[in-house]
């Protein structure tokens, strides 16, 4: 299978760091692309140079791709962050564009490739955050909830909940569209 990990944890990347080397690392990253799709400017060609294999499925028939939150030639990463999360209108449409919106045509764009990824695993920040409440409550993927058994991911996660039982995605019954279906809880560092 070819398989794409995506950094959405922007205000501490990691993934880059555990699978690449740094001469290993694309010119850019994912938030050199969301900021230009703001302007309706991410194109097919930019998310390309956002992209690297990873050597981890070298000697392997299938493929692991990465697509960071920075690249080589990303500048003013600090100053992307800060407006990465800004809502904006469409050019020319005047339809509403968040966060949530530009992860859906990151997605579209991925799909469209011609060695398009047969899966795409959207690594977000833990806890309560911009990317992570997007992530679950707006593209509609398979959502691994990563949970330590403490006081903090319980709380954080009630407040999840709460919003899920009222929730237009979520339907009486548990019907097959019910978002509920999609969200697996996983437990993060348990003792074996």
């Amino acid at each position: 299978k070819s398989v794409l990990l995506v950094d959405l944890d922007l205000e501490a990347p990691g993934v880059a760091g555990l699978l690449l080397s740094k001469d290993r690392m694309p010119d850019y990253g994912l938030v050199d692309w969301l900021i230009e799709a703001l302007n309706g400017q991410a194109d097919e060609a930019l998310l390309r140079d956002c992209l690297v294999d990873c050597a981890l499925a070298s000697n392997t028939p299938g493929r692991i791709q990465v697509l960071p939150a920075f690249g080589t030639k990303t500048r003013e990463y600090v100053n992307k962050l800060g407006r990465v999360y800004m809502p904006t209108f469409a050019p020319g449409t005047g339809k509403f564009i968040g966060l949530a919106e530009r992860l859906l045509l990151l997605l579209e764009q991925l799909s469209n490739l011609s060695n398009r990824p047969d899966l795409v695993m959207l690594d977000s920040r833990a806890g309560l955050h911009d990317i992570g409440s997007a992530a679950v409550t707006r593209l509609g993927a398979e959502t691994f909830m990563f949970a330590r058994d403490d006081y903090q991911s319980w709380q954080a996660y009630a407040h999840l909940f709460e919003q899920l039982s009222h929730s237009r995605s979520v339907a009486v019954g548990m019907n097959d569209d019910d978002l509920r279906w999609r969200l697996k809880m996983v437990g993060a560092q348990v003792d074996t």
